[in-house]
């Protein structure tokens, strides 16, 4: 099964930092979320130009001031087994975690919003795995402990099928 979550992640990467998809996205959850009528691969591309860099993990970073801000982070996973008779597949929910110093959540909050763009109702491509959907589930965004950073966090489900 673990194979099935580093496929995952990397074709979460994948679309989050070169999608190659060109589909209007027209069921928007929330204004919040509303990028106007933007394809997918023109939020990739905001998305890469608004952003330090898309991680597994989370980098060092200054106590102060805003160097190396804003970025993402692809987190936690939780697989559960998705199988039938005839397949093996995957349920899965993965946290994908935005971080930025600028003053306000509106940063967090736009670039969340490029990101439910990429992702929600997407099809993510990868060798092995055949992906049914991937939609959001909950986004949040908040004032980190530290008293300066804000830190936004969406959870999306995907479920997918080994390839046939």
């Amino acid at each position: 099964m673990a194979g099935m979550e580093i496929a995952l992640q990397r074709a979460v990467y994948d679309a989050l930092t070169s999608s190659g998809q060109a589909t209007l996205v027209l069921d928007f959850v929330d204004g919040v979320y509303q990028v106007g009528s933007a394809t997918r691969q023109q939020a990739a591309d905001e998305l890469a130009a608004r952003i330090v860099a898309v991680y597994d993990f989370v980098p060092p970073v200054s106590t102060s001031g805003a160097e190396g801000f804003p970025f993402v982070t692809i987190g936690e996973d939780n697989l559960t087994a998705w199988d039938t008779d005839t397949s093996t597949g995957g349920d899965v929910s993965f946290v994908v975690h935005t971080w930025s110093r600028a003053k306000g959540r509106t940063e967090v909050k736009e670039i969340q919003g490029l990101i439910y763009t990429i992702l929600n109702r997407a099809t993510l491509c990868t060798d092995g795995y055949s992906f049914v959907s991937c939609d959001l589930l909950t986004s949040d965004c908040l004032l980190d402990t530290d008293g300066l950073t804000v830190h936004g966090t969406q959870t999306f489900r995907a479920l997918f099928n080994t390839a046939t």
